[in-house]
C-alpha cells in the first residue's frame, strides 16, 4: 500500500491519478502530502478552465463577460478553501499562509488578507513580498500613510537601490 501511494503522489496528470488520489485520501484523510496533491491537481484543472474561458473570452471579442467572470470566481472559491485547508491543518506553514492572502487580496477580502500577510512578514523569504502587500491591502483600505510606510519597509531591505526589484519598489513607493 506504502509503495502504491508513493506512485500516487508522484502523479502528474490529471486523468487516473487524480481520481486514485481522492481513493487514497478517502482511505487516509489524515494524509497531508496525499491531500495537498490532490489540491494542487484540482487547482490546475481549474486553471486550465479558467485559461480557456479567458482565451474563448479574447477570440469572441464579445462585450459580454459573464463567463468568463464565472471562471474567476470558481478558480477563487476552490484557491480560498484549498490554501484555508493548508492553513487550518498546518497553521505555521508560512508559504500557505501567503498564498492564502494573495487569493483573499485577489477576492477582494482586504482585512483577511492583512491578517495573513502579517504573519508572512515573519518570513525572510516572503518579507519584501508580504510588506508590498500589506501596502496593497493598505492603499485598497485608503490608509495610505500605512501603505506608504509599508513599502518604506520593504525598500529598507535593499541596500543596493540599483537592482530592478529595489527599482521596482522606489516606483511603488512614489505612486503612493
Amino acid at each position: 500500500v506504502a509503495a502504491r501511494l508513493r506512485l500516487f503522489l508522484n502523479a502528474t496528470s490529471l486523468g487516473g491519478p487524480a481520481v486514485e488520489l481522492e481513493l487514497a485520501v478517502k482511505a487516509d484523510p489524515s494524509n497531508y502530502d496525499l491531500a495537498t496533491k490532490l489540491g494542487d491537481l484540482k487547482l490546475s484543472a481549474i486553471l486550465a478552465e479558467f485559461e480557456k474561458a479567458k482565451t474563448a473570452y479574447a477570440a469572441s471579442g464579445e462585450a459580454d463577460d459573464t463567463a468568463l467572470r464565472a471562471a474567476r470566481t470558481k478558480l477563487l472559491d476552490a484557491r480560498l478553501a484549498e490554501y484555508g485547508r493548508r492553513v487550518r491543518e498546518h497553521p505555521t506553514d508560512l508559504a500557505e499562509r501567503y498564498k492564502l492572502g494573495a487569493t483573499l487580496l485577489m477576492a477582494g477580502k482586504t482585512n483577511e488578507a492583512v491578517g495573513e500577510f502579517q504573519k508572512t512578514v515573519q518570513d525572510p523569504r516572503r518579507k519584501v513580498d508580504s510588506l508590498l502587500r500589506l501596502g496593497e491591502c493598505f492603499e485598497k483600505m485608503n490608509m495610505l500613510d500605512l501603505a506608504a510606510k509599508k513599502v518604506q519597509e520593504a525598500a529598507a531591505d535593499f541596500p543596493n537601490m540599483a537592482t530592478d526589484r529595489a527599482k521596482e519598489i522606489t516606483y511603488r513607493l512614489a505612486e503612493l
